[in-house]
């Protein structure tokens, strides 16, 4: 069979396959059916995809998901337990206080109605909060084929009447029950039966708990120091720890509070292991790999310090001061090749203008001599009257404000001149015939304003030369500003 032949018979079976899936009424078995094969499909996930239902809820945004937000946590409730704790010991060393029954006695740990155990109370109850949580997430664990999960079960009972019994000690309560329906033994009391059944369970869990959460250091270490805590005053109890200084005493007291505090650090850690597998962010993130990413960064920056360092000073000015020399070369050639604005005029004190440049004005006397020189002997003789008419120059130390004052008095004087300069000059370039009659447009315009601005648009433009054309634009604009 060819290629092609395949391919339009699979495609054929897979449009048949959905339009039978689509006949088919689902119901909720087999769904749960499909999922079941879509994860089987899927052996790489660590958990069931209804575990997504349950992380939804309000209390699982508080995990600590960030490592440092997990260090303050744990740091704050580690400040909280050693402030009780030295408050409990001041409270019987430092006579100041310990003569005081009322300001020592909250601040007691082995009392039910101190502070101490209102905070045991409610590190333990939080604990059992966070084990309940960890029970919903661990038993959707893929891999959990013999059901350890259940163990939070336990854990989570046991929490919860261990935050009773710190403030109304169920083991006493329920010893003295036993001795009122059995009456007293010689061995052992009722509470002594109860405390010696607790600590053999209570070790069986231990090891249970270390090995469930033996995948997190974190909270492996902080586990075997909660249960280190809690054996302490076991041992004292049973008389393997002698309690002769107040050292010891303090040590034996204040143990339970540590071993709470320290229990619900341990059993955070585990819920924010767990939580980040969940989320799939739990990739590159152990101490170690931080650590090493550390070291490295700081070897890098150690090594770019010493190669800036041994690098030679000169070399590097020489570097940095190449580009702005060979900059300055290119703009001086550019400058050379073509004619810039003239340099800027020195501005003197006082608003006094600076005296003209002698090579200044030499070089520009010259190219007007050369053009008079060209010009004819009439036009020549023109120029020479126009500047005689001109103002005469500035003096050095004359002041801006009054040259400006007597310009504007003789405006209109010069202005007058140079409208005779003008016309003169167009008379003489024109001949004979164009002559007389810019003479004669001359007069009419004199004799009446209105009538030149009116007969404005019948002069030949085009006839007229570009000095001409600008030329009679300042008389037009000069008679049209006098009407």
């Amino acid at each position: 069979m060819s290629f092609g032949r395949r391919s339009i018979d699979r495609r054929r079976r897979v449009l048949y396959s959905t339009q039978q899936a689509d006949l088919e009424t689902s119901t909720a078995a087999s769904r749960r059916a499909a999922e079941h094969l879509r994860e089987a499909r899927k052996p790489t996930a660590a958990f069931a995809s209804r575990v997504h239902r349950r992380i939804r809820g309000r209390w699982f945004s508080l995990v600590p998901v960030k490592r440092r937000t997990l260090v303050s946590v744990a740091s704050a409730l580690g400040a909280i337990a050693l402030l009780l704790c030295a408050a409990h010991y001041a409270s019987v060393a430092w006579p100041a206080i310990a003569n005081r029954p009322e300001i020592s006695r909250p601040l007691r740990l082995d009392r039910p109605d101190s502070f101490g155990r209102w905070v045991q109370c409610v590190l333990l109850a939080a604990s059992a909060g966070v084990s309940l949580m960890i029970y919903q997430v661990r038993r959707y664990r893929v891999d959990d084929y013999t059901g350890q999960y259940r163990l939070w079960r336990l854990v989570l009972m046991t929490l919860v009447v261990a935050s009773v019994n710190s403030l109304v000690s169920l083991v006493d309560w329920a010893g003295a029950i036993m001795d009122v329906g059995f009456g007293k033994r010689v061995a052992l009391s009722g509470n002594d039966w109860f405390r010696l059944v607790i600590s053999i369970g209570g070790a069986i869990l231990c090891l249970r708990m270390v090995a469930e959460v033996r995948r997190s250091r974190w909270s492996l270490l902080t586990m075997i120091g909660a249960w280190i805590f809690f054996a302490i005053p076991v041992a004292a109890k049973w008389n393997f720890i002698e309690v002769d200084s107040l050292g010891r005493w303090t040590l034996v007291t204040c143990a339970p509070l540590l071993a709470c505090t320290t229990l619900l650090i341990s059993l955070g850690g585990y819920l924010r292991m767990l939580f980040r597998q969940v989320r799939n962010l739990d990739e590159n993130d152990s101490l170690s790999e931080r650590f090493q990413l550390f070291k490295l960064q700081v070897l890098q920056r150690a090594k770019t310090e010493d190669a800036t360092e041994n690098h030679d000073p000169s070399l590097k000015t020489e570097a940095f001061s190449t580009p702005a020399a060979e900059s300055k070369e290119h703009s001086a050639r550019d400058s050379e090749d073509r004619p810039g604005p003239l340099p800027r005029k020195k501005r003197r004190w006082f608003g006094l203008r600076a005296a003209k440049d002698p090579s200044l004005e030499e070089s520009s006397s010259k190219p007007t001599e050369a053009v008079v020189g060209e010009a004819d002997p009439d036009e020549g003789a023109k120029n020479d009257r126009t500047h005689e008419n001109e103002a005469p120059k500035r003096k050095r130390f004359s002041l801006g404000f009054l040259s400006r004052n007597k310009e504007s008095v003789h405006g209109s004087t010069r202005e007058d001149d140079d409208a005779g300069v003008d016309a003169e000059d167009r008379q003489g370039s024109m001949p004979s015939s164009q002559r007389s009659r810019y003479t004669e447009g001359d007069s009419r315009d004199d004799a009446s304003g209105s009538e030149s601005e009116s007969n404005s648009d019948d002069i030949d433009w085009d006839s007229l030369s570009k000095a001409e054309r600008r030329r009679l634009r300042k008389q037009l604009k000069r008679q049209g500003r006098a009407a």
